[in-house]
């Protein structure tokens, strides 16, 4: 398969974060541009499964949502918050299946031990997002909502 060129979108993420050392999240927010570009190379890698390329699709789409859970247009590089909490819990999903850690570690492109990075950015991105992160799911499509669990259970 042929890799599809997110570069453009890449440059634009890395051009937002640009100056935000100072930003009380940088530590967890510096990932965004390298998640991204994670997830594009996984979407890309024909040992990736269909049902994955379907939650990494989800995860890409977040990112162009004009007013997500927490947008960017009100509070900037801070914004993009739910984002990285959106990539690590997919890319925890993917880590997490048999066989997958292989191919994240393949298709890492930067320094760092990325299956403890995709841990800690779960980690941190979660406990900044809080109670938030339900919402985030199930607008995103990874996590049903109430009210179509309840919809579940009535048939």
């Amino acid at each position: 398969m042929e890799k599809t060129d997110f570069t453009g979108f890449y440059e634009l993420l890395v051009k937002i974060l640009h100056g935000e050392e100072e930003n009380i999240y940088w530590e967890t927010i510096k990932y965004i541009p390298s998640f991204f570009r994670l997830l594009c190379n996984l979407l890309s890698d024909e040992r990736t499964e269909w049902h994955t390329k379907l939650i990494i699709n989800s995860a890409l789409a977040y990112f162009v949502v004009p007013n997500d859970i927490i947008p960017e247009q009100e509070y900037k590089a801070t914004g993009y918050i739910d984002d990285i909490f959106v990539c690590a819990y997919v890319l925890k999903c993917i880590k997490d299946e048999a066989d997958y850690s292989e191919l994240i570690i393949d298709n890492w492109k930067e320094d760092g031990d990325i299956l403890e990075i995709i841990d800690n950015v779960f980690k941190s991105s979660r406990k900044i997002v809080g109670d938030k992160y339900k919402k985030i799911l199930c607008f995103v499509g990874l996590m049903k909502t109430e009210l179509q669990k309840d919809l579940d259970s009535n048939e």
